[in-house]
């Protein structure tokens, strides 16, 4: 009877441990789902997306397991994983001081231009993770200061459409990112094959002085996964990568936390370079 007793103990705990963990990820004040909002095992590259409606289920972590959840927007939250989760999130001002508040002219522009559609052939690929670009201040921006358009190049895979979500972070005084979002993010769904986004924003949005980060965030979600003969799960889109060499200035976040991308390997990549994005200025 011990052994029996100590046996089915055992079998308890087991089925515990990797039992699903399941959840809803929602806005404390509202109490509205949060849609696409990531979440982590700490510390670690395994992690999933929320759905459109907030829900989430998440094979890879196991009940005891300390999570993190992200979403541009909200404050980060840490929470110890059960069968089932309602995880509640605070909302984060919007930096609205960025933001154009006075009528432009839109008689003069300028491009940062770093891709031509002809030119790529390289995408940072597989992996459940941010991808971002820094773009510092520079003197002869000042005719020019509003961020008018973005432009980057995707590649999905898949017969049906994907989506992923753009949006603008504030950098800090040495170039690094920050959670401070400028403006709102935007979301995008993309047809099969190579397509080039372009993002014309609704309000112009003042080049901050200290730099800044265009994110593509990648949803790690069932309609965005594609499988082939080589490997399954595949998160779609890929991004593309510039082929003209600048300063490596392409940063990955995983888990929560931002580090450049040469510092990441085996990510399914097929190089160091800075993700492609043009943007367009104007007076």
């Amino acid at each position: 009877m011990k052994h029996f007793i100590i046996t089915l103990l055992l079998l308890i705990s087991f089925s515990q441990a990797i039992c699903q963990v399941t959840g809803e990820v929602i806005d404390t004040k509202t109490k509205n789902p949060i849609a696409y909002a990531n979440i982590w095992i700490q510390d670690t590259k395994s992690g999933t997306t929320t759905n459109e409606d907030g829900t989430f289920i998440f094979e890879k972590a196991k009940i005891g397991d300390t999570l993190k959840v992200s979403c541009v927007g909200y404050e980060e939250e840490y929470f110890i994983a059960k069968a089932d989760n309602k995880i509640s999130l605070n909302a984060m001002v919007v930096e609205l001081d960025t933001v154009v508040l006075q009528p432009v002219t839109y008689k003069r522009i300028k491009k940062i231009t770093t891709f031509k559609k002809k030119d790529l052939k390289k995408y940072y690929a597989n992996g459940h993770y941010s991808i971002a670009r820094y773009f510092p201040y520079k003197r002869n921006y000042k005719e020019n200061p509003y961020i008018k358009e973005i432009k980057t190049l995707v590649w999905n895979s898949k017969r049906e459409k994907v989506n992923f979500k753009m949006y603008l972070l504030k950098a800090d005084n040495e170039g690094n990112p920050t959670n401070i979002l400028i403006g709102e993010p935007q979301l995008f769904y993309v047809k099969r094959g190579v397509r080039e986004v372009n993002w014309r924003l609704k309000s112009p949005i003042l080049f901050p002085k200290e730099g800044v980060f265009v994110v593509i965030d990648r949803i790690n979600i069932k309609d965005n996964l594609y499988s082939n003969e080589y490997q399954k799960n595949i998160i779609q889109p890929s991004i593309s990568q510039e082929t003209i060499v600048y300063p490596q200035n392409t940063w990955l976040r995983f888990s929560g936390d931002w580090k450049r991308s040469k510092e990441f390997k085996n990510i399914g990549t097929t190089g160091e370079d800075n993700i492609a994005i043009n943007i367009e200025l104007t007076d």
